[in-house]
């Protein structure tokens, strides 16, 4: 199998989304807003492991145009929106598409066609704020391969998978590059066209019944040291110094 984990960042964070519209998590303080920081952590913790592991490669994917500046209407807005375009670093891509958050599913058609084009079997969609354990990966491949809508909601009643880790097959991703944009959101976009083309939701278990995945809403957004990550494949949402704190114990047992 061949797998591109995909990394979705961007040059500077704006959760503006209407003008009647606060995000909640932005409010609350409830995560790291420097995306430069949040790239630096997964740099120096699990990229280590996942350039490792077979078959897998990966890629933080940034959106060319910025937000224009008559869109820049809230408190959380980042006052260096307009940036100037560097040089991207070998694992980065720029994408001829918008780079702030309003416009992710536009950014997540795009990284989907960056896949196609490359002849990937499965996409694993990941937030910059979310730690990856790399090395468990091929552990969760059986409960992966042959799945094409793989991520954090076990319950029957959910309606979607949150972005901060996903895993789409190449079918699946034929069936969202086929689709109209949605929802702003995208992992709610991608939901919805898997519910409308009868595609299953597949949730990862750990081998005691935990979910595989910790992705939460409302308080237990943000995680910290006090999470039970045994097995866990992904946890989200991750301040810097909790990516550090998870690869640093890891490496601790290990030793």
């Amino acid at each position: 199998m061949k797998l591109l984990c995909a990394i979705m960042t961007c040059f500077a964070t704006d959760y503006f989304i209407t003008s009647t519209t606060v995000d909640w998590n932005t409010a609350k303080n409830n995560r790291e807003t420097d995306p430069a920081a949040r790239r630096q952590a997964i740099r120096d913790t699990y990229l280590k492991e996942l350039a490792e592991v077979p078959n897998v490669d990966y890629k933080f994917f940034f959106g060319k145009t910025p937000r224009p500046a008559r869109a820049q209407r809230n408190k959380y807005a980042n006052p260096e929106q307009n940036v100037t375009l560097r040089e991207p670093l070998n694992d980065e891509v720029f994408l001829d598409c918008p780079d702030y958050y309003f416009e992710n599913s536009r950014k997540m058609k795009a990284i989907i066609r960056y896949a196609q084009e490359r002849e990937y079997d499965y996409l694993l969609r990941l937030d910059d704020d979310t730690f990856f354990w790399a090395q468990r990966l091929e552990d969760y491949l059986p409960q992966i391969e042959g799945n094409d809508y793989v991520g954090a909601s076990t319950d029957p009643k959910a309606k979607f998978h949150p972005g901060g880790c996903l895993f789409l097959s190449a079918h699946a991703m034929r069936l969202v590059e086929g689709s109209n944009l949605g929802n702003w959101a995208d992992d709610v976009w991608i939901g919805d066209v898997m519910k409308k083309h009868g595609v299953p939701l597949t949730g990862l278990i750990t081998e005691d019944g935990r979910d595989a995945i910790q992705m939460a809403w409302g308080n237990e957004y943000v995680v910290d040291e006090t999470l039970n990550t045994i097995d866990l494949l992904a946890a989200h949402s991750c301040r810097p110094a909790i990516m550090r704190a998870y690869y640093d114990r890891d490496h601790k047992v290990e030793e």
